[in-house]
C-alpha cells in the first residue's frame, strides 16, 4: 500500500460502519462481514479508536499479526489476507468513500528506465496493429523478464542488444520449457526484437538471427476423453447448488460446441440469439467472429444457471464467481481446478497424467466430428480456426479412417 499518509477525519470504529454497510451493499456475507468486524475491533481497541491513518493501520498489522504492509503483499495464510484487506477497505473508503473490489492480482510491470520509452511504443504498437487481447498480455511478460534481464546484464541501450544477449537468455529463461512452449514463446520475443529493428531502436535484425525452434506439431496426439467418461464428468456435477449450476453449463458448453475456456468466460448475455438458438462471440484468442448453434440441452442448462443459479449482479458476464462484489472470472482462469475435482469425484481415469485441462475437451469435440465424416473445412469453421492447417492433427486420433489408409505389407506395391 501507499507508505504516504492518510490522514483521517473519522474515528475506526465509525468507519468501519461505512464500509460494512458499503460491503453488505456489494452482497457480501453477513458471516465474511462478522469476520471483518472482529478485526476492526481490535484494530480500534488497538489504537483506542482514533481516527484513521495509513501508518497507524501498518503498525496494528505489524504488532498484531506480523505482516508488513504493502500494495501487492507476498503470498499469506487466510486470516492474514483477511486482515489485510479489512485495513485497505478502511484506507479506500477514508480516501475516496468507496472501495475498490475489482483489484490487480499481480504488480503492474515496472520498466526498466533505460527501456522505458521502447516498451511503451512497443506496447501502443501491438495495440494499434490489432494483436488479440491474449498475444498482447502474454508478450508483454516476456518482454519485460527480457530487459530486466538485460538491465540486469548492464545493458544500458536498445542499440547495444547483441544475439548473445538474446540467446543468453533464452537459455537462462526457457531451458526447462517443454518444445511446443518454447516455440510460441520465443515467437513473442521475435515479435519485440522485429519492432526494435523496424523502428530503428537497433541496427540489427536479431529476430533473424534466433535459430528456429524445431517442433513438428503433427509428431504429438491430442488428448481425447472417452464420450462415457465424458458423461461421467457431467453426472458428478451437482446441479443442486449455484456453483454446480454455473460449472455444468460451462463444462456443457465445452463437450457441446468445443469453445475455449477464455470464450466461455467472456460469454456475454449479448453474444446469445435466444429466438435463433445460436451463440456469436469474437474469440478472446484471435479476436475472430464465431458463430455457433446452441442446441436445446446447452439452452436449458443456460437457462437454469442464469434463472436459479447465477447470484444478482450488474456484470455483463453470464458466469461470474459465486463470492462477493460477484464479478466475471480472471483473464487466465483455466478451471483446471474443477476439471481436476470432477473427475476425482467421477472415479474416471484421464486420457493423460498431465494435459487433461478443458482444452482437451476441446480435442474431444473435433475428434468425435470427424470421426462423424465432418470435413476438416468444417470443423476447422466449428472451432474458429483462421485455416484448416491447425485441424489435421485430429486425423491421427481418427483410427478407423486410418485403418482405411493401411497398406498391407505382403502386397507387392509398384513404382513408376
Amino acid at each position: 500500500m501507499s507508505s504516504g499518509t492518510v490522514c483521517g477525519q473519522t474515528p475506526i470504529l465509525d468507519l468501519a460502519a461505512g464500509v460494512r454497510k458499503h460491503l453488505a451493499a456489494k452482497g457480501y456475507k453477513e458471516r465474511n462481514l462478522i469476520r471483518l468486524q472482529k478485526i476492526w475491533n481490535h484494530f480500534a481497541r488497538y489504537a483506542d479508536n482514533c481516527h484513521f491513518t495509513i501508518e497507524i493501520g501498518a503498525a496494528f498489522l505489524r504488532d498484531a499479526y506480523g505482516i508488513e504492509w504493502a500494495e501487492f503483499p507476498p503470498p499469506m495464510k487466510r486470516h492474514q489476507r483477511r486482515s489485510v484487506s479489512a485495513i485497505r477497505y478502511l484506507r479506500d473508503y477514508e480516501l475516496n468513500g468507496e472501495i475498490c473490489l475489482h483489484r490487480p492480482m499481480k504488480q503492474p510491470y515496472f520498466w526498466p528506465s533505460q527501456f522505458l520509452g521502447a516498451a511503451q511504443s512497443f506496447l501502443r504498437y501491438m495495440d494499434e496493429n490489432g494483436y488479440s487481447r491474449d498475444y498482447v498480455r502474454g508478450t508483454t511478460r516476456e518482454v519485460h523478464k527480457f530487459l530486466e534481464y538485460l538491465s540486469d546484464c548492464g545493458v544500458q541501450s536498445c542499440k547495444i542488444i547483441t544475439i548473445s544477449n538474446v540467446m543468453d537468455f533464452i537459455r537462462d529463461q526457457y531451458g526447462h520449457f517443454a518444445v511446443s512452449t518454447l516455440k510460441t514463446t520465443v515467437g513473442k520475443l521475435r515479435t519485440f526484437l522485429k519492432y526494435l529493428y523496424l523502428d530503428e531502436l537497433t541496427d540489427h535484425d536479431l529476430a533473424s538471427l534466433i535459430p528456429p525452434v524445431r517442433n513438428f506439431r503433427l509428431a504429438q496426439l491430442p488428448v481425447v476423453w472417452k464420450p462415457e467418461d465424458l458423461q461421467l464428468l457431467l453426472t458428478a456435477i451437482n446441479r443442486e447448488t449455484s456453483n454446480g449450476k454455473r460449472d455444468y453449463a460451462i463444462f456443457m458448453l465445452a463437450i457441446y460446441l468445443g469453445l475455449r475456456i477464455g470464450d466461455i468466460l467472456h460469454l456475454q448475455f449479448k453474444n446469445i440469439d435466444w429466438e435463433k438458438s445460436t451463440i456469436q462471440i469474437s474469440q478472446v484468442k484471435t479476436d475472430e467472429l464465431l458463430s455457433l448453434p446452441m442446441p436445446a440441452e446447452l439452452g436449458w442448462a443456460l437457462i437454469d444457471y442464469i434463472r436459479d443459479g447465477r447470484p444478482e449482479t450488474d456484470s455483463p458476464f453470464i458466469f461470474v464467481r459465486h463470492c462477493a462484489p460477484f464479478q466475471a472470472f480472471c483473464s487466465n482462469n483455466n478451471f483446471h481446478y474443477q476439471m481436476r475435482k470432477y473427475a476425482a469425484l467421477a472415479g474416471i481415469t484421464p486420457p493423460s497424467s498431465k494435459l487433461y485441462g478443458l482444452h482437451s475437451i476441446r480435442h474431444t469435440f473435433a475428434t468425435n466430428l470427424l470421426k462423424e465424416g465432418t470435413s476438416l473445412s468444417l470443423i476447422s469453421e466449428f472451432l474458429g480456426h483462421n485455416g484448416v492447417s491447425a485441424t489435421p492433427v485430429y486425423l491421427k486420433v481418427d483410427d478407423e479412417h486410418l485403418r482405411i489408409c493401411a497398406l498391407d505389407p505382403d502386397i507387392e506395391v509398384e513404382h513408376e
